[in-house]
């Protein structure tokens, strides 16, 4: 038998190959504007366990090469940051109609967070894989004892995640701007963090010793806060206090120190009890300094 040449494979029409696999993505309801990589026009054979890692290498528990960073909290696989999640999703309550119409609630996880250390617990790991895809689609197959489906889902980030991390000051911030975090949450975000600073890595310095501008408030800064002040109903996002008869007892605060920056996930209404805890150096201040807040 002659040797074959890799380099010499039939190369077919990408229109060709579209309408090969188009059925096979309608039954695994692959998004239409999702990519995918054939295989079939340039062939080559990669054992990388990073290239199946984004797909999903299954793990068990006490896998000496799953951990996590003690520090932040990061998942880790061979030492790369991970996420992990869990794929073979059973539900025999399902019908056979209601398998074929599956769409997943589950959440993906970033961090060893309460809910994968009670899972570690129970050991019971074994249900997950971990995964680097950034696009938040994850191969699942759902199952009801009887029959199974497997197909490409959106995945939700687990809130337990977040709070480990503290992503985006998580924990710092009021229910309605949780919210937001939880909703605008992108796993390209997340893996483009390489110091493990979570909390204010969207306001990391760009500006040197010569051209950054100096911290302090702009011209308009008394107008936003009033505004936004108002907008809370002259109520601490945080503990709740009604400030609506002393407006001078209610702030907004920069959560990343910037005073410039009025953008507003960066501004937080705080009464001065609050913005105290936020800031040492407003310890001792008098009433009219604490005006300017």
């Amino acid at each position: 038998m002659s040797k074959v040449d890799n380099s010499d494979m039939l190369k077919l029409d990408a229109d060709i190959i579209a309408k090969i696999f188009s059925p096979i993505r309608a039954k695994m309801r692959i998004p239409d504007n999702y990519a995918t990589d054939y295989g079939l026009t340039q062939y080559k054979i990669n054992n990388s366990w990073e290239d199946a890692l984004r797909e999903g290498i299954e793990i068990k528990a006490g896998d000496a090469d799953f951990t996590y960073n003690p520090n932040t909290g990061e998942l880790l696989y061979k030492g790369v940051k991970v996420l992990l999640y869990i794929r073979d999703q059973i539900n025999y309550r399902l019908s056979d109609t209601d398998i074929s119409n599956y769409t997943s609630e589950y959440k993906f996880h970033v961090a060893y967070c309460s809910t994968l250390e009670n899972m570690q617990q129970q050991g019971k790991y074994e249900k997950y894989v971990v995964s680097t895809r950034n696009d938040g689609f994850f191969l699942v197959t759902a199952s009801n004892g009887h029959v199974s489906e497997t197909s490409y889902q959106k995945l939700k980030i687990c809130k337990n995640c977040l709070r480990r991390l503290n992503y985006r000051s998580y924990k710092n911030v009021s229910y309605n701007r949780q919210i937001g975090i939880y909703n605008n949450f992108t796993l390209e975000e997340f893996f483009s963090v390489e110091d493990g600073n979570y909390r204010f890595f969207g306001t990391l310095p760009r500006k040197t010793e010569k051209d950054a501008p100096v911290n302090e408030y702009t011209s308009d800064w008394k107008e936003i806060s009033n505004r936004l002040r108002r907008l809370h109903n002259w109520k601490c996002e945080k503990c709740g206090k009604d400030c609506s008869e002393k407006h001078g007892d209610l702030h907004v605060h920069h959560i990343n120190g910037i005073k410039s920056d009025n953008n507003y996930s960066n501004l937080m209404v705080l009464c001065t009890e609050c913005h105290i805890k936020e800031h040492n150096h407003m310890r001792g201040l008098n009433k009219k300094d604490m005006e300017l807040f």
